[in-house]
């Protein structure tokens, strides 16, 4: 038997496993039922990011999951354009996504395999990285990532640092609420379905905000904020002079942008919500956007969130 059959095989059965967990039999629902990850350092990155070498890293990696787990890719509906790759869920939320490959441990986490993004590798590259371990699969899917763990998210029980054991176990965050019409902003708790973390510690930039009224925020360069005008901007597209939002609708003047080495895990979060509004929370006292708007930079960091600044407290 050869070794793709092999694969399918045991793909079908865990499939078949996973499928027991969703609340529906659909291919979305399986994939909604994984967790999501940041991308790692050697692996290519998803979404917004327009570089050819990328995208080329993330068809390469497709094509070779067509080949080798044929199952998987047409069960969880993945397309071999990195762009199609919308993955809608039942709750109304969507990823772009592509496949992280590893196995479980007994301590239900995860030990990740960097799989290949060259479509013409070996179907048992995987195993020759893991000899012993008899079942290698799609353990999640890849995302984006933002804050530093000492940044400070405002969740629907409390105020916790993001990298925290008791974050992680919040079930709501602190959103913005669909009245943004009014002359001030108000928030209101939205389900969260989890905070997306590094697979691993690496090294990354940080920028570290700094505004006239002495608060910072520090976060990766891709990460979303919110402007004065209202839209939500990629960190590394702010400068000296940009305004960016406060909790309370005040727009506060960045004064000084640091660049920081860093070597470890940042965090973003995860409402269960594909309505923009839903996806706006509070770090450092600052608009912020999740993890669905940095998956979506294309489609959302051009889009006018608070409506021509009535949100916005100006006085």
């Amino acid at each position: 038997m050869s070794n793709t059959n092999k694969n399918s095989i045991g793909h079908l059965i865990l499939a078949t496993a996973l499928a027991t967990l969703c609340t529906s039999s659909s291919a979305h629902a399986m994939f909604a039922s994984l967790k999501e990850w940041r991308c790692t350092d050697r692996d290519p990155m998803p979404g917004g990011v327009q570089n050819q070498a990328e995208n080329a890293a993330l068809k390469g990696r497709l094509l070779w999951t067509k080949k080798c787990y044929p199952f998987e890719f047409d069960f969880i509906n993945l397309k071999l354009d990195p762009s199609q790759n919308i993955l809608v869920f039942e709750n109304g939320g969507s990823d772009i996504a592509y496949p992280v490959f590893g196995y479980w441990n007994s301590d239900n986490t995860p030990t990740i395999l960097h799989a290949p993004v060259d479509e013409n590798d070996s179907c048992d590259a995987l195993q020759k990285l893991a000899p012993d371990v008899k079942r290698i699969t799609i353990v999640g899917y890849c995302g984006l990532g933002c804050l530093t763990p000492d940044q400070v998210v405002e969740f629907g029980e409390g105020a916790y640092t993001i990298g925290s054991k008791e974050a992680d176990n919040q079930k709501t965050l602190m959103t913005l609420s669909d009245d943004l019409l009014s002359k001030s902003l108000s928030f209101k708790a939205t389900p969260l379905v989890q905070i997306v973390t590094d697979i691993e510690a690496k090294k990354q930039t940080i920028l570290e905000f700094t505004t006239e009224d002495g608060a910072q925020i520090k976060t990766t360069v891709n990460h979303p904020l919110m402007t004065a005008e209202g839209y939500l901007q990629r960190a590394d597209k702010l400068k000296i002079g940009s305004e960016i939002v406060h909790a309370d609708g005040h727009p506060a003047k960045i004064i000084n942008v640091k660049s920081l080495n860093y070597f470890g895990k940042v965090y973003n979060v995860k409402p269960d919500s594909g309505k923009i509004e839903e996806n706006v929370y509070i770090a450092n006292g600052f608009l912020n956007g999740s993890v669905h708007v940095q998956n979506h930079e294309v489609d959302y960091l051009n889009r006018l969130v608070l409506r021509h600044g009535l949100g916005l407290d100006m006085n």
